[in-house]
């Protein structure tokens, strides 16, 4: 059980519907989990931090495998597994070789990278 209670769209005050239906729609309706469970209670602050998000994901100066690999080291020496197993299969997609994956999960030295 969790020890903030999950917010609904009920349990929301009616001026922050809006931010909350569009940050709950920019989850994928997902705003229950992990990390996002606490942020929406704040509507607006979520909506703002889910565009600052995708903005990001978005950027095409840095591939998509870059953006993974980056996004599992620092879960790694964070020691956030929330976020690691959030992007361990989708850098595996993204191209990131499985030896890298494990190697990072396990802390152990990586060869050399491209």
């Amino acid at each position: 059980m969790a020890r903030i209670p999950l917010v609904t769209r009920d349990n929301v005050p009616e001026p922050e519907k809006a931010a909350y239906d569009a940050f709950t729609q920019g989850r994928g309706g997902r705003p229950n989990v992990g990390p996002y469970s606490l942020i929406a209670h704040m509507p607006e602050m979520a909506q703002r931090l889910e565009a600052l998000r995708t903005y990001i994901r978005a950027e095409e100066s840095l591939p998509q495998m870059l953006q993974e690999l980056v996004m599992l080291t620092v879960a790694r020496e964070m020691g956030c597994a929330f976020i690691w197993y959030a992007h361990a299969a989708a850098a595996r997609q993204a191209g990131v070789r499985d030896e890298i994956v494990d190697r990072l999960r396990e802390q152990q030295d990586l060869p050399t990278l491209a």
